[in-house]
């Protein structure tokens, strides 16, 4: 599966040093991964879109699917519930 991240993604992963270890190993599986089903702590948001969480620990990344590829949105555990920018893909860093 194709990863991309928005800005938002790494600004948030900058202000959480401790956790890049985490997320890299997440990164290593959703990149391995066929599809979300194989994701590990993954749950699809109660949105209308195709928004999920992925959770370790007390740390969670919001992400979109889009075709093939996991969308790396933010990684701030309030901002998942509250919505998803709806312009995101322009914010996407290729």
């Amino acid at each position: 599966m194709k990863v991309d991240y928005t800005k938002q993604f790494v600004q948030d992963l900058e202000r959480y040093p401790d956790m890049k270890s985490k997320v890299l190993a997440i990164l290593e599986d959703v990149s391995k991964a066929i599809s979300h089903r194989q994701i590990k702590n993954i749950k699809k948001l109660n949105s209308a879109g195709n928004d999920f969480r992925i959770k370790t620990g007390h740390y969670r990344l919001g992400c979109s699917m889009d075709g093939n590829t996991m969308i790396l949105k933010d990684s701030y555990t309030e901002k998942i519930f509250t919505g998803f920018s709806p312009d995101i893909k322009t914010q996407i860093i290729h």
